[in-house]
């Protein structure tokens, strides 16, 4: 029971006690662990979603890597190092100017589309899993079935936002903007191990060595493996919570509820959008704030979406 929880129970019963005729009012947090029928297959697919992208885009990203000449990066930052050293710092600069050269191949690649390919599908299932997902969890609150024979047929409502999506016209420069958000994190990641490799007056095949290694996604401990784990992570979650907020507001429903995942993980930025709920769709905060982001947006239960007769199979 540390302050933090002590903090947020009394803000709970607080918020309780001003909205205690509201019928979600014993419904403040989501826990995760405790997730039973609907809203644990919610979570199963978004996991599984997110661990299916991020593994397609790692793919795409060490197919790329493994072509990429590192020669030109380790020359150009040896022959800098090799000038007298005023500050150390210099040494960061030279190596954060190596390390964003190399990076930069990946974009000058003639293959890199196979890259932004992966991504953008990945951003693509993540839309349709956050909106299916939302209508199902909806459809059981409505008392409507979850099967594949009547009422909610899950996968087929995904499958059909899938085929709608296919055209969207933002999905091509979102997917470029979040592989720029992966290499400038790996360029920062790899910077830091030229400074490193140079402070150690390591040689020319040893520096090769190493950003060869980081370059590749495989494994968990390289550069270029965190970048993209991390941050395709939080390019889904957020590509399902924008679903989710889009439906929303075509639908018109208003009084949208920030949730955290309720326990000790949660981090104050997350705890503070939960306490600050409701928001209206226009001042709404995005789940998915930061890599490994577990919030999600829920409204007052039953929300009344037009769209879920579309959906339901009699």
């Amino acid at each position: 029971m540390t302050p933090r929880i002590q903090a947020g129970c009394a803000a709970a019963i607080l918020a309780a006690l001003d909205h205690a005729d509201h019928p979600g009012v014993l419904e403040a947090t989501l826990h995760i662990g405790k997730l039973e029928g609907t809203q644990a297959r919610f979570f199963a697919r978004r996991e599984h979603a997110i661990q299916a992208g991020t593994t397609a885009v790692r793919d795409a990203w060490t197919t790329l890597a493994k072509t990429i000449d590192v020669a030109p990066a380790v020359r150009t930052l040896r022959a800098e190092a090799a000038q007298p050293l005023e500050t150390d710092p210099q040494t960061a600069v030279w190596a954060g100017h190596a390390a964003s050269s190399l990076m930069s191949g990946f974009y000058a690649h003639d293959q890199h589309h196979h890259l932004l390919d992966a991504v953008q599908d990945a951003l693509r299932t993540g839309m349709a899993e956050g909106e299916a997902g939302l209508l199902a969890v909806n459809a059981d609150k409505h008392g409507h079935t979850v099967t594949e024979t009547t009422g909610y047929h899950w996968d087929t409502a995904y499958q059909s936002i899938y085929d709608r999506l296919a055209n969207l016209p933002d999905l091509p420069l979102l997917a470029q903007q979040w592989v720029q958000t992966m290499l400038n994190g790996c360029a920062r990641s790899i910077g830091i191990l030229l400074a490193r490799l140079v402070a150690e007056n390591a040689s020319r095949a040893e520096m090769a060595a190493e950003l060869e290694a980081a370059l590749i996604a495989n494994g968990s401990t390289t550069a270029s493996y965190r970048a993209v784990t991390l941050f395709m992570d939080q390019a889904i979650a957020q590509a399902m919570s924008q679903a989710a907020l889009n439906l929303y507001r075509s639908e018109g429903i208003d009084d949208i509820y920030f949730v955290t995942a309720g326990d000790e993980r949660v981090c104050p930025i997350c705890a503070a959008a939960e306490e600050n709920s409701p928001y209206n769709t226009d001042n709404c905060p995005v789940p998915g704030l930061h890599p490994l982001c577990r919030c999600v947006l829920t409204s007052d239960d039953p929300a009344p979406f037009k769209a879920l007769a579309a959906q339901l199979i009699s």
